[in-house]
């Protein structure tokens, strides 16, 4: 699960995502020194109420009832997400209880959906394009 995530530099294509060092991701991307960000539509809100801790499913069940993919680093992708990054890990950097992770953009898929998931005000709602 990450906080944020944000454009670092347009070229190279590079993003910053803040991950917290006590979340089950933060070791994966160690581990394999790469990891994917997924642009969610609102069709998604169950996978992001998934990764996001709701009814207490970890690890590798946040993964159930969703269709992912793989494109350059192997990093797992939804197939349907509005826009995907596979990006491989350039820096950790740990401030409190978070790293903040510098990652290279290898590749990106996009997929029209029209609409993009946001989570505001304790709640998934659906942001139109």
């Amino acid at each position: 699960m990450v906080i944020s995530v944000v454009s670092l530099s347009a070229e190279p294509p590079k993003v910053i995502a803040c991950v917290n060092r006590s979340s089950s991701t933060w070791p994966v991307i160690e581990r394999y020194r790469h990891f994917g960000v997924n642009s969610l539509g609102p069709q998604h809100q169950r996978v992001a109420e998934r990764f996001s801790g709701f009814g207490g499913i970890k690890s590798k069940d946040r993964y159930e009832g969703a269709e992912w993919m793989t494109l350059k680093t192997g990093a797992l992708l939804l197939s349907d997400a509005v826009a995907a990054l596979d990006c491989s890990l350039d820096e950790m950097i740990d401030r409190g209880t978070h790293s903040i992770v510098i990652g290279s953009v290898e590749a990106v898929r996009t997929h029209d959906a029209g609409q993009a998931l946001i989570y505001w005000r304790g709640g998934y709602r659906p942001l139109d394009a």
